[in-house]
């Protein structure tokens, strides 16, 4: 297995997790839009989107970057950083599910075409607001997917 990344400033930690989240967005779009689509998995993928993002965002404040995959939790260190992240509640509300639930059976059941479209939707709502927060280079990057 590969070592930690070490990084050498807030700005080169926020740009990995952009990085990361990037794949998220394009795996949740791919597999959305795919010939034969994958909804539940599209879901994961829009929810640990929006978790890599706030966790950028949170870095590029000065805060950690804790180690769940809660939304909400998050969205509450981000709304205490920039109050005008407060409008991202219901994204991270109907997201935070799909982290976990999706990848046992019986908690959350078939993902029909109409909810994962909603999901996306949410998705990106949340990453171009967030993105529009980070620094320039981690912005470009962000935005580029949008």
């Amino acid at each position: 297995m590969a070592s930690p990344l070490e990084f050498d400033s807030p700005e080169a930690e926020c740009l990995e997790w952009v990085k990361r989240g990037e794949w998220d967005w394009r795996s949740a779009h791919l597999l959305f839009e795919a010939e034969a689509p994958v909804p539940e998995t599209a879901c994961y993928h829009a929810q640990q989107a929006v978790e890599k993002i706030l966790k950028a965002f949170l870095i590029s404040r000065g805060a950690a970057a804790p180690r769940t995959h809660n939304l909400v939790a998050l969205l509450d260190t981000a709304v205490e950083l920039d109050s005008s992240t407060a409008d991202l509640k219901e994204a991270c509300s109907l997201l935070t599910p799909y982290a976990v639930d999706l990848r046992y059976p019986g908690d959350i059941g078939v993902v029909e075409r109409g909810e994962a479209e909603h999901a996306l939707s949410m998705m990106d709502r949340a990453w171009s607001r967030l993105a529009a927060l980070l620094p320039p280079e981690s912005r470009v990057l962000a935005e580029s997917l949008l």
